[in-house]
């Protein structure tokens, strides 16, 4: 991956890119349309051609995620990340042969195999806490839900912690840390996320949160009231 000399070193989770990547390619094989501008061309007048990219087309909306991957694998050659948006160059002749079945030898004269075919996606790189991220605008039809492991974790363990109290198989956070070799101070500012209102802890789990939340974000002096945690965490 190669990202812009202006956005600065920065270091972007290796599964959001993968996930992002998934993502335009699954829209790409969804789409007959783009498929044939790929695959077969403008000049495209076989009816044999169309039918058969209208066919994977419809056979590829339907693949598995590890299916994507594999193709992403062989076909992907490069991503470059801007500041607002990212690119995607995927060798054609690989996805022909991947998709259609079509040999680098039975491919039509005026395919070059080196050729590079370029997806261009609008993301923007964004700082969550101490990550950064590339989010994908909230109407891009391209845009998934983004976990933050990190935070769901944290969450994953307060309830633990708190649940455990309760029955009486811990005393308190100076045990908790004990156990676990954690500092008391991290682990008080744990404790809170415990307490958080439903619908928050539901959409971290879910990956559904607001692009901005991370840990460090959700870590502190969080209200007991559930709709200042809203207005606190979300700018609501």
């Amino acid at each position: 991956m190669r990202k812009n000399q202006h956005a600065g070193r920065v270091r972007i989770p290796a599964s959001e890119i993968e996930e992002l990547v998934i993502s335009q390619l699954t829209l790409l094989l969804q789409s007959p349309q783009r498929m044939m501008d790929i695959l077969v061309g403008p000049e495209a007048s076989s009816r044999a051609e169309v039918q058969a990219v209208t066919e994977a087309s419809r056979q590829w909306s339907t693949a598995m995620t590890d299916k994507i991957q594999e193709l992403l694998q062989s076909a992907v050659k490069r991503i470059v990340v801007h500041n607002e948006r990212f690119e995607i160059e995927i060798n054609r002749s690989t996805l022909r042969q991947t998709v259609l079945g079509v040999s680098e030898d039975a491919a039509s004269p005026g395919n070059d195999p080196d050729e590079m075919v370029v997806i261009d996606a609008a993301a923007q790189l964004k700082r969550c806490g101490g990550e950064v991220r590339l989010v994908l605008p909230p109407d891009s039809p391209g845009a998934n839900p983004h976990a933050v492991p990190s935070l769901i974790r944290a969450i994953s363990r307060a309830h633990d912690w708190v649940d455990r109290i309760l029955r009486g198989e811990i005393l308190n956070q100076r045990s908790i840390a004990k156990e676990t070799g954690l500092d008391e101070r991290y682990v008080s500012r744990i404790i809170p996320l415990a307490f958080l209102a439903p619908d928050l802890t539901e959409a971290i789990l879910e990956g559904k949160q607001a692009a901005h939340l991370s840990l460090d974000s959700c870590l502190g002096n969080i209200p007991e009231d559930w709709n200042q945690q809203r207005a606190q965490l979300l700018g609501q």
